[in-house]
């Protein structure tokens, strides 16, 4: 899964969820290595090691290798994210979005989210940015969601220059220009994003 439409008037702002610490079981093809690494990780998350609660986390919010469990998975997002692991300040903040094992609180999205941006965490600027756009758990604001969609894609994000392509190709949140469009969209074409390759084959052409 790599994204979740969140509907602007009148621009469609794309909301990147990618797990960022999920390559850890990527490669782990049976059931008995998530079962393994589960056993691996519980034993590390037991004494406080962030990184691994963040990463039981993830094993929790997809079941692999364990019954599928939101709770659990806020449980162990919120202990890394209490520790400041700024991975799971983020996907906390995003299970309050969705109200993924927890009841539904935008303030607490934002409140988590902001966090991880105090470290540079880009995907969390991105992600900040379309809560400004929203008006989600905070007031709308244009000129603020553009700051933190700008600092993300300078980082290299791929779908924040996606976002900022398509705002400045829309015109609707900021004056239409389209040299920055192009810009910001072919920066994330290079990256493989194929939407903004299909958006810059129809401008282009």
């Amino acid at each position: 899964m790599r994204k979740l439409k969140l509907l602007i008037i009148p621009v469609i702002i794309v909301f990147c969820f990618v797990f960022t610490a999920c390559d850890f079981w990527v490669s782990l093809s049976r059931e008995s290595n998530y079962l393994s690494e589960y056993e691996r990780l519980f034993n590390l998350a037991e004494q406080e090691d962030a990184e691994a609660q963040y990463d039981l986390g993830i094993l929790y919010h997809y079941g692999r290798g364990i019954e599928q469990n939101y709770e659990q998975a806020v449980h162990w997002y919120r202990l890394a994210a209490e520790q400041g692991n700024f991975k799971a300040q983020h996907d906390l903040g995003f299970m309050y979005l969705q109200g993924l094992g927890v009841e539904q609180n935008d303030e607490q999205a934002m409140y988590w989210i902001r966090l991880a941006t105090e470290q540079g965490d880009a995907k969390a600027q991105n992600s900040l940015g379309i809560l400004y756009a929203n008006g989600q758990g905070v007031a709308q604001d244009y000129v603020q969601a553009m700051y933190w969609f700008r600092l993300a894609a300078e980082q290299g994000y791929m779908d924040a220059q996606y976002e900022l392509g398509m705002i400045y190709l829309v015109g609707e949140l900021v004056e239409l220009d389209y040299i920055q469009a192009i810009y910001w969209l072919k920066l994330a074409a290079e990256q493989g994003d194929t939407e903004a390759q299909a958006v810059l084959e129809m401008v282009l052409e």
